[in-house]
């Protein structure tokens, strides 16, 4: 049975879970089940490095601002 995209969306995250795991028993799955969580698996710790990294591009940008500032007092 499939349900309509609002009541979908209306599960919670544990709902869905639930779900899927009664679903899964009487389920068989093919290699791209398994490309498919390896990917997202892959996603996850990319957009956790991305983070990491734009947050260290944010620091250095703002260590270069104090530092113009002082750079423009030190002149005058």
């Amino acid at each position: 049975m499939s349900l309509k995209i609002k009541d979908l969306y209306a599960l919670t995250d544990e709902q869905v879970q639930q779900r899927h795991d009664e679903a899964s028993e009487h389920t068989v799955v093919g290699t791209d089940y398994w490309m498919k969580e390896l990917e997202r698996r892959w996603r996850e710790k990319s957009d956790r490095v991305n983070g990491r990294l734009a947050r260290a591009s944010f620091i250095l940008s703002a260590v270069s601002v104090v530092i113009a500032i002082g750079a423009l007092f030190i002149t005058r």
